[in-house]
């Protein structure tokens, strides 16, 4: 265990074939570090947000991940109930897939105590916000903030939603009826849940967005300028959430079933390999805000498939709802057929 302004060390995790590798970045006012077997766990009192970087290396097997994240549940549950926690459950899917994922995740109560993470995110992409310039472009990234130049509207949008489809190369569809793009106090009024004005915040002002009829959101890359002409992939992808309150699940297990999960983001490659899935970081308190994003060494992320939270928007939710705000993603390149 290291206090506050340690250096944290390098740590390399062996058990048979499968290899771990965490790599812990000091964060400033940081009170709790702790590394255990394939676990990492950060807490920070002062203001109760927290932050990771880490870097996987090699695979894990389902049942690998299921004793992860028993163990992780007990020692946050014996340790840190108390405090603001964060529990970052880093998985490589894909056995045998072997890719190098730099993974960024942060959970705090308003915009300042995630955007530094935020940040080092994009300079992990490299290069500069390309907006909507045409594509092909070797360097940089895209961003979506669901603002629509500073508007308060609420705006409906249809599934699939292409706004940003030719302009900046993102089309994201749901299972449900449509998108919303809208302020707090709009999603209370579409939903018709009231609490909906004061249980969210938006980190880039001053809208956020959300599936409707559906709590699930897939997003696909495509060559920006070409439409949905020229399918590409992207070696990063990172997206904000605010008000996750349910901590990590763990998928099936047997010491206490299948413990349900509240935020869940999945990346897959173009033959729909599942190459990267982690649970979102949660934040105590109404309207917290989490991160969390992934950076590959070259293009291999053609889809992302985000489950925000644990209910469907609405009247009578009983679960932990959740909204989306920044989308962030490295350059797409399209795909190159023979």
């Amino acid at each position: 265990m290291k206090g506050a302004g340690a250096d944290f060390p390098h740590k390399c995790f062996q058990r048979g074939p499968t290899r771990f590798t965490a790599i812990a970045e000091y964060m400033p006012f940081l009170d709790t570090y702790s590394d255990i077997d394939r676990r990492v766990i950060f807490a920070r009192r002062d203001t109760g947000s927290v932050g990771i970087k880490a870097e996987i290396s090699g695979s894990l097997t389902s049942k690998e991940l299921d004793q992860m994240t028993e163990a992780i549940f007990d020692l946050g549950k014996r340790s840190f109930i108390s405090l603001a926690v964060f529990v970052g459950t880093l998985t490589v899917a894909s056995v045998g897939y072997g890719q190098n994922a730099i993974v960024f995740q942060a959970a705090g109560p308003n915009p300042g105590s995630i955007q530094s993470t935020v940040d080092q995110f994009r300079g992990a992409i490299g290069g500069i916000n390309n907006g909507n310039t045409p594509g092909p472009i070797a360097a940089g990234r895209r961003e979506i903030n669901w603002d629509g130049g500073g508007s308060t509207a609420t705006s409906l949008g249809v599934t699939p939603f292409d706004v940003f489809l030719n302009t900046r190369g993102n089309r994201s569809a749901t299972p449900g009826t449509g998108f919303v793009q809208a302020p707090p106090s709009g999603l209370a009024t579409l939903f018709g849940n009231p609490t909906y004005s004061t249980i969210f915040q938006a980190f880039s002002p001053s809208r956020l967005f959300s599936a409707i009829g559906s709590n699930i959101t897939e997003t696909t890359f495509f060559e920006p300028g070409s439409g949905d002409t020229k399918p590409a992939l992207t070696r990063a992808f990172g997206v904000v959430f605010t008000d996750v309150d349910l901590p990590d699940g763990s998928g099936p297990g047997g010491k206490r079933g299948n413990r349900h999960a509240s935020t869940l983001v999945e990346y897959f490659g173009a033959d729909g390999e599942l190459l990267f899935s982690s649970f979102v970081a949660a934040s105590p308190g109404d309207a917290g805000l989490s991160f969390l994003g992934i950076v590959l060494p070259d293009a291999r992320i053609a889809r992302v498939r985000i489950t925000a939270g644990g209910a469907i928007p609405g009247a009578d939710d009983s679960d932990d709802v959740v909204m989306m705000d920044d989308f962030i993603y490295g350059e797409p390149k399209a795909i190159q057929t023979n």
